[in-house]
């Protein structure tokens, strides 16, 4: 095991090692399909053509644009770096274009894959995830106040918008709209630096690291929350924005990505515009004058994921989905 920052650097290695285990366990069951998720797909095609296997492939990256960067030659020692940065992407662009079918957790990925992979809509199959069954567990009723914690709780690095939460955060104690303290449950390499932040701008009695927990933590620690605040700058899901809702905690998001698609277009929770502190700041500015609108979205947040997004039924989409293609053509 090699830990943070150097796992993303080798992880494509797992591409050799996961091939020749799969020819193994071929030899030994003979199956018909693979599914891919991510870099380890790299020699999946050549497999999948010698054993005349269907390859399917499951998109999951939250940013595709960056499979693309932007050439400007003033800036070129900067493109080469994003182009190296965005070699995973690569792989998936080459596994996806050489996959019998490609499936997306959402119609925003599967429109990114369209238009940055060049890839055929109808070569791309919609199904959404699941919520994990801990999170659907309901809570002892608990009568939520305005003035009870803010909640955040997630991978802590850019792209779930802990930086910009700090900062809108920060302008609503200046204002003095918000009495809140906001517990911050999660790890990952930028903790320091958010910590570091937090230390700068003298929140430090105010906002509190709780370290990662397990579902069952979290979602007591839902049960008496006031909000959760879930400023993603990209998803290609939202799955805890999902766990949010299924929880009926008033949720503050933002609407980058599929989170419109979880969110029910902003009627199940509040959306500022995405890596934008400003507008976070005046969605939770929002929400907190307007507590009872606020639950009603969570309310209705709550019957709109339980009832669209269940692993049971994901899965029986996936084998309907296999079956179907499988029945339309013998080969790869």
């Amino acid at each position: 095991y090699i830990g943070y920052p150097w796992t993303p650097v080798f992880r494509q290695l797992n591409s050799f090692t996961i091939y020749q285990k799969l020819k193994q366990i071929h030899k030994q069951y003979n199956f018909d399909i693979v599914n891919a998720v991510g870099e380890e797909a790299l020699f999946f095609p050549r497999f999948c053509r010698d054993t005349d296997t269907f390859l399917f492939f499951s998109i999951e990256h939250p940013q595709l644009d960056s499979v693309k960067p932007q050439f400007r030659w003033p800036n070129f020692f900067q493109f080469l770096l994003r182009l190296f940065r965005s070699r995973d992407l690569q792989i998936i662009r080459f596994a996806c274009l050489h996959s019998h079918e490609v499936i997306t957790p959402s119609q925003f990925t599967k429109s990114q894959a369209e238009k940055i992979f060049g890839m055929k809509s109808e070569k791309i199959q919609v199904i959404y995830h699941g919520i994990i069954d801990e999170m659907l567990i309901e809570n002892e009723k608990h009568i939520r106040n305005v003035n009870d914690a803010m909640i955040f709780y997630g991978r802590l690095e850019p792209q779930k918008g802990v930086d910009l939460l700090i900062k809108a955060y920060q302008k609503l104690l200046n204002a003095k709209i918000a009495r809140q303290d906001l517990v911050i449950i999660g790890t990952g390499p930028y903790e320091k630096d958010y910590k570091r932040m937090v230390a700068k701008l003298d929140l430090k009695d105010k906002v509190h690291f709780k370290g990662w927990r397990s579902p069952e933590d979290i979602r007591n620690i839902m049960s008496k929350a006031s909000f959760c605040i879930l400023p993603s700058r990209s998803e290609s899901f939202g799955l805890t924005m999902a766990e949010t809702l299924a929880q009926g905690l008033p949720l503050v998001s933002t609407s980058a990505g599929s989170i419109p698609e979880v969110l029910d277009q902003g009627r199940g929770g509040w959306m500022a515009k995405p890596n934008d502190d400003e507008s976070l700041f005046a969605k939770m500015k929002e929400a907190l004058e307007n507590f009872e609108e606020s639950q009603k979205k969570a309310r209705h947040g709550r019957e709109y994921v339980r009832k669209k997004f269940i692993w049971e039924k994901a899965a029986k989409s996936y084998e309907a989905f296999y079956y179907k293609l499988m029945a339309q053509s013998t080969t790869f």
